[in-house]
Parts: structure tokens; C-alpha cells; sequence
């Protein structure tokens, strides 16, 4: 500063200050606490939040992840955000500003949360086809316990959604549906309020047995043999015909092949497992036109829990007529070796013959009956175990 005299200028007087700063009061927010509500059932969740504040103003501001969430007064603590997508995937975080001191703030963060759904499900499901009417067409009636669900459902056919339909009207029917043996029916039911909560059902192609007294198909059994790799099994295939020199089987999406019914018994190799609760086979007259009857079954599990991998101890060694048998979970690797001494440690020669892809043959019709001391060898694994043989012969 300078003072000056008003009317001599030269009577002065300097002096200086400084420098002088005027810090803000101390503000501090602090201590936050946060609490998650339960989901609710669209796998939303909202998020209770409080701190301490300390000199701060009057209000804050909430933002995180991008979004700001508005601004509240420190007297509304605590605050209630939401809803939020519970997705398993956002990580949600916070930051508190207060309104007037931008340096004051607190950072805080739930992390990611996962909203499970509620465990809706279509239980005990039944579906059946009725025969056919004079003029090919069929219905599909079925009934299930629902679990978890709403009051009603959608019904999807072919794609196409074809009516809303009330739990409380169970059993209920498909109508008037062409048996055209082209089509291949799938129908899914779909909960109204919840569309992840669905039950899909394949029924596949449909034919009208032809009204001759030559198209009669009966006694039709499936009976599933060993798993032929991961995914596929062996099957027996029998029925009988009034007549017919030969016949076409299908699964639910493809012809399998074609076959003589002079064959019958026959088997066929490496049957594809549906993604269905029970698989499907139909066997057609070649020699009768729209001559074909279907069957369902339960398919083999041929994962068996091993994931697709051959185990040395999931194999089965029994005794048999040519030899010894060996089964395996799942196809023999190529360098699995197999090597079978007497009591007295000699080596017994023989040859392997390959059956199917998890079923050998040690050939060796020369066994006399009892015990044995069997080694298998695969990927640098190593296993021993006794065989109580018996000759039969």
C-alpha cells in the first residue's frame, strides 16, 4: 500500500502486507455404508447409501459409471439408488461431491452384482399325439405342473405364436395340425411375465398311417446299446410288418438310412443324442405309402460326467468266449495298450481286435480258467487289476 499526502506528492508513505490466503473450511466426507436390496423379479436390485460429512455445505452430488444421479441434500442420508441391473457383469462405483467444494468428495463401490432369477420351471410335462382324422391332421395334447410362473403363458409353434393361454385351463390342445410327414413340429411355451422362463418340446414330422390293412407296424422297440463316443450310442431296432420288402428310419431332424426287413433285428451305430428328454426314432414302409409308426425313449447318457475323456478307470473287463472283453466310457485312445499275465508272470499272447470305438477283443480262445493279472497303459498312465477268469468252452 501507498498513502499520499493530497496536496504534496512527494509526502508518502509505502508499506506491503503480504501474501494472504483464505483456506476453505475443513470439509470431509467419510465412513460410507451401503446396503443391497433383494432382487426383485425383472434381476433388478436397489442400493442404500450413507457417510459422514464433516464442514461440508449443504448438498451433494451422486455420480458412478457414467451416470449422474442427481443431487441431494446431506439431511435425505440415507439416500436410495435404483433400480439397478443386477448382470454379473457391471461394476457398480460412486462418488459423493458436495455442491459447493468440488475437492470435497468420497469414493465408494458395490462391485458386481448377480440377480439370479427365480428358479421357474415347467414340471412333470406330458405330451401326446392323438391318430390322425379322415383328413390327416392330428392334435398334441399336453399338461405340466407350473412352478415359479405367472397366471398364463405364450405358445410358440413353428415360430409362430399362436395363443395366450391360462395355467389355470391345464391340460391343454394343439388342434388341427396337417400330418403332412414334411413338417417338423416343435412348439415352446413361454411364461407372459417372465420369457426366459420357457419349455420347448419337438415332436418332429408327423405322418398318417395309410388306412390299408398292409400298413400295420406294431411291436416297435428301441433298445439303446452301449455309448459309441461323446454324444452317440449303439441301438437294437425291432418290429413287425404285415408287409413290405423294405424300410427307412429317421431320428427327429434327418434320415438315418435305409434297411431290409429281412434284417430284422438290426442295429445301427452311432445314434447323435437330442438335446430332448427323450429321443426319437420312426421307421417308414419304403413299399407303403405314408406306412410309418414312432417311438420315443430315453436315450444313454454318453458324457457319463467325464467331459468327452477316456478313463482308464471306467473301463469294464469281462470274460468271453474268444477272449477277454474290454469297454471303455468313451473311445479307445490310439495309444492305449493292453498287456494280460498268469499268476506265475508270463505273458499271454493275443491279438486286439477292435469291435466298436469303446469296445476291444483280446483274442485268445486258449484261456484256461483263473486269475489274471490285466495292465492298461494310455498318456503316460498306468493301471493293474486282477481278472477272475472262467473257460466256459
Amino acid at each position: 500500500f501507498v498513502a499520499i499526502d493530497c496536496h504534496n506528492e512527494l509526502c508518502r508513505l509505502e508499506f506491503n502486507l503480504g501474501k494472504v490466503c483464505c483456506e476453505q473450511k475443513d470439509c470431509k466426507l467419510s465412513e460410507p455404508k451401503m446396503e443391497k436390496s433383494d432382487c426383485d423379479d425383472q434381476g433388478n436390485f436397489y442400493v442404500f447409501i450413507k457417510f459422514a460429512h464433516q464442514g461440508a455445505g449443504d448438498c451433494f452430488r451422486l455420480r458412478g459409471n457414467g451416470h449422474d444421479y442427481g443431487e441431494f441434500k446431506y439431511s435425505q442420508l440415507p439416500i436410495k439408488i435404483g433400480p439397478l441391473k443386477g448382470d454379473c457383469t457391471t461394476a457398480y462405483e460412486f462418488v459423493a461431491i458436495d455442491c459447493h467444494n468440488e475437492l470435497c468428495r468420497l469414493e465408494f463401490n458395490v462391485g458386481k452384482v448377480c440377480c439370479e432369477q427365480k428358479d421357474c420351471k415347467f414340471k412333470e410335462t406330458e405330451i401326446k399325439t392323438t391318430d390322425c382324422d379322415s383328413n390327416k391332421k392330428f392334435n398334441i395334447i399336453y399338461n405340466f405342473i407350473p412352478f415359479n410362473l405367472s397366471d398364463s403363458f405364450y405358445i410358440k409353434l413353428n415360430g409362430k405364436i399362436i395363443g395366450l393361454k391360462s395355467y389355470k385351463n391345464l391340460p391343454d390342445t394343439i388342434k388341427n395340425l396337417e400330418a403332412d410327414c414334411k413338417t417338423n413340429y416343435e412348439f415352446i411355451l413361454i411364461d407372459q411375465k417372465t420369457e426366459s422362463c420357457r419349455a420347448v418340446f419337438k415332436i418332429g414330422i408327423v405322418c398318417c398311417e395309410h388306412q390299408s390293412n398292409q400298413c400295420k407296424i406294431t411291436e416297435l422297440k428301441v433298445d439303446p446299446q452301449d455309448c459309441t463316443g461323446p454324444g452317440t450310442y449303439k441301438i437294437k431296432l425291432n418290429f413287425n410288418v404285415v408287409a413290405g420288402t423294405s424300410f427307412s428310419v429317421y431320428d427327429r431332424n434327418k434320415k438315418i438310412g435305409d434297411y431290409s426287413i429281412s434284417q430284422l433285428p438290426i442295429s445301427i451305430d452311432s445314434i447323435q443324442k437330442s438335446n430332448s428328454n427323450h429321443d426319437l426314432l420312426k421307421v417308414c414302409l419304403n413299399d407303403i405309402d405314408n406306412c410309418c409308426k414312432a417311438i420315443e425313449y430315453i436315450a444313454p447318457n454318453c458324457l457319463n460326467g467325464d467331459g468327452g475323456i477316456f478313463q482308464l478307470s471306467k473301463l469294464k473287463i469281462y470274460p468271453s468266449q474268444d477272449g477277454i472283453k474290454l469297454h471303455a466310457n468313451f473311445s479307445f485312445p490310439t495309444d492305449f495298450k493292453l498287456r494280460i499275465f498268469d499268476i506265475q508272470g508270463k505273458e499271454l499272447n493275443g491279438g486286439i481286435e477292435k469291435i466298436s470305438s469303446n469296445e476291444l477283443l483280446f483274442k485268445n480262445s486258449c484261456i484256461n480258467s483263473g486269475v489274471y493279472i490285466v495292465q492298461y497303459y494310455s498318456n503316460g498312465n498306468y493301471l493293474q487289476e486282477k481278472l477272475h477268469y472262467i473257460n466256459s468252452k
